[in-house]
């Protein structure tokens, strides 16, 4: 943040430039006042955002936010729309200006606001694997009776060798084709009626009559199958992801409070926030720290009174300390107070560095990763009949039959007056075997403490910070990192953090960077950066598999940016570090016709990674000043998947244009 606002300090030539147009205090206003002037409001066009701008749950606000509002939708053939909303409503703000009798100069700012907004807290990616089969089906049906041998049986009776064994037809598995139920209709040696034998001596496969059924007539629409069908020979997959927002308000007040005696300055920053999540699975805890953080105090610094006038002329470091401190990302403000101080400058001095610690109570959101996996078939086609054959008849012909039940066995060929049917059909049918895959995210808002702090110089920034997020595994961290910008076109950086309790969001690591810039003329500079980044940690276990994202890289990057167009060239070196990105190359341009307009796009020529963009565009449009002003934005990625190769070396992949749209007015 301090670098963009870098170009509001540099037109603050003096910050005494905040108390003008104060109309004087009367002298009988004095007389008996601790002020030299008292509070009087200041008109917002009297001051500079530069003093009051302030980061403000992920987004920044100044005393000139009245309503700032985006919305945005994503859609891809791949994914279900989603819409987004982050609105900022200024419900009323002032800024008062002062001078004590103890050449104190004091400037407080103070507002609230409504933040209306819609956050993700759930996400399913489904991975469904297609491959084409042929399935085979059988059809088995067959019966034996004869003259009754069992113990006990009237031999004038005729007997089943066989039992009764039906497939209920009716009681298919959709998802594996095969049977759930099956009919016992009778049992071995049971009588069979002599109308049920008459029928089953008629031409084709019969069990009986008049309610009784003998035999065996089963039914197997899975009994194997071959790859491949008259539809297809190639296994395809697709990827889908499903995103469940809940909407989210905030209520939030501001005191900010400046105070300058001849020496030093000080800062004093309170922001308080009552969120109210509509999908809030930690209500009770989150509740619970809201109110806690009520009867915090605010951030009020203590300044020594002066013998000599106040010096408006503010250290700048002040505000850049303010405005780089430490706060979580991608979570809710329910309490952060800090103070800063900063020694002002001398005539021809340079400008002394500024610290600020704080405290942040809030809300962070923790992953919670289930897994669910299902097969299913899915029929393309009707059966076919592939063979079919049977022959039935009774003492003189040639159909033979043995019947085994039990250790006990029993044949045509010992049977007297015996009848045999034999049946057997061969079925294909073309059908996809779905092999459904699917991870869902949930997150879950927990209370969240973190304390931080920074020493910000004119071209050091040094940030420390500590915390713990009350999640069900507490998340204990400590962390730090330092930026150095030189004079001559140097940048530095390098930090780390360690977590306690570490997952595949909140990870230790540790991280540096390098970059120069070269001015070749007023309107052409070259860029040239280098980062790594490496983690200690952050497998996530989600049953039989680990969730271990992609967090290692190691990035050169060049940019010529000249005049209106900037061109850029970013190579990510892969297999250098483990668990990294693999090797990509990624060449961007972007065109700015205008300050209104502006129009970018980049290609990857070569990248290896499994899950990757290959080329995108957007475009953007402003219309107004730097106050009030509307964005549309619109882009397009093309994305892939890759998930290997299948058994004859042809690419899994999938595939998605992914469309995005941006409309932002600052009103």
């Amino acid at each position: 943040m301090k670098k963009l606002e870098e170009s509001q300090a540099n037109n603050l030539v003096n910050n005494s430039a905040i108390a003008q147009n104060i109309p004087p205090s009367s002298d009988s206003l004095q007389k008996d006042s601790e002020y030299i002037k008292p509070p009087r409001i200041i008109p917002n066009n009297k001051i500079n955002t530069f003093l009051t701008t302030m980061p403000f749950n992920g987004r920044s606000i100044n005393h000139l936010t009245n309503a700032d509002i985006i919305f945005s939708n994503s859609f891809s053939a791949n994914q279900n729309t989603v819409f987004d909303v982050n609105a900022i409503f200024n419900i009323n703000s002032q800024i008062e200006q002062s001078l004590s009798k103890k050449n104190i100069f004091t400037l407080r700012q103070t507002g609230s606001y409504i933040q209306l907004q819609t956050v993700n807290t759930k996400k399913d990616v489904t991975v469904t694997f297609t491959e084409p089969r042929t399935l085979l089906g059988t059809e088995i049906q067959l019966s034996l009776t004869g003259t009754c041998v069992f113990p006990g049986s009237n031999p004038d009776n005729q007997c089943t060798f066989t039992p009764g064994l039906v497939t209920n037809r009716n009681a298919i598995d959709p998802d594996t084709l095969l049977p759930t139920a099956v009919f016992l209709p009778s049992q071995l040696a049971d009588v069979v009626t002599p109308e049920s034998l008459a029928a089953i001596q008629q031409p084709g496969f019969q069990q009986g009559f008049n309610g009784q059924e003998v035999g065996v007539n089963v039914f197997f629409p899975n009994s194997g199958y071959t790859f491949g069908n008259l539809q297809s020979d190639k296994v395809t997959i697709k990827r889908i992801e499903n995103y469940e927002n809940t909407p989210v308000g905030i209520y939030s007040t501001v005191n900010q409070v400046v105070k300058a005696n001849a020496q030093e300055a000080v800062i004093g920053r309170t922001v308080r926030g009552l969120t109210v999540m509509a999908d809030d699975d930690n209500r009770l805890l989150n509740t619970g720290a809201q109110l806690a953080s009520i009867f915090l105090p605010d951030a009020n610094p203590s300044l020594s009174a002066s013998s000599s006038p106040a010096n408006q002329n503010i250290n700048k470091n002040l505000f850049f300390a303010a405005n780089n401190v430490w706060i979580p990302t991608n979570s809710f403000t329910f309490y952060h107070a800090g103070i800063g101080r900063a020694r002002t400058p001398k005539p021809r001095e340079q400008t002394p560095a500024s610290t600020f610690n704080s405290i942040w109570i809030g809300s962070s959101p923790i992953s919670k990763y289930t897994s669910y996996s299902k097969s299913r078939y899915e029929i393309l086609a009707p059966r076919r009949v592939v063979s079919a054959a049977g022959s039935e008849g009774g003492a003189g012909s040639n159909v033979s039959l043995l019947s085994l039940v039990n250790d006990q066995s029993f044949s045509t060929a010992t049977l007297k007056d015996y009848y045999a049917q034999i049946y057997l059909t061969i079925y294909n049918q073309d059908v996809d075997y779905l092999s459904v895959n699917t991870l869902t995210e949930e997150k879950i808002y927990y209370p969240h403490i973190s304390f931080s702090g920074n020493i910000t110089g004119n071209e050091n920034i040094w940030r420390y910070y500590v915390g713990i997020i009350g999640a069900d595994d507490l998340k204990a961290y400590i962390g730090t990192d330092f930026t150095r910008n030189t004079l001559d076109g140097w940048t530095f950086s390098a930090g780390a953090i360690a977590y306690a309790n570490p997952d595949n969001e909140y990870y230790s690591q540790v991280q540096g960077s390098i970059s120069k810039s070269i001015n070749l003329n007023s309107r052409t500079n070259l860029l040239l950066s280098a980062s790594m980044n490496y983690a200690l940690d952050g497998e996530t276990p989600v049953g039989n598999i680990v969730i271990n994202s992609i967090k290692n890289s190691l990035v050169v990057s060049a940019r010529a940016n000249i005049g209106n167009i900037s061109l850029g060239l970013t190579n990510n070196f892969g297999n250098i570090l483990p668990n990294s990105s693999q090797t990509s190359l990624t060449t961007d341009l972007t065109v700015t016709l205008n300050q209104n307009f502006q129009f970018s796009a980049y290609y990857t020529p070569i990248n290896e990674n499994y899950t990757r963009s290959v080329y995108g565009a957007s475009a953007l449009l402003r219309i107004g000043d730097n106050n009030k002003f509307s964005i549309l934005s619109l882009s397009w990625t093309n994305n892939e998947f890759i998930f290997g190769k299948d058994a004859d070396g042809n690419q899994l992949s999938d595939s998605n244009n992914t469309f995005f749209i941006l409309l932002r007015s600052n009103l």
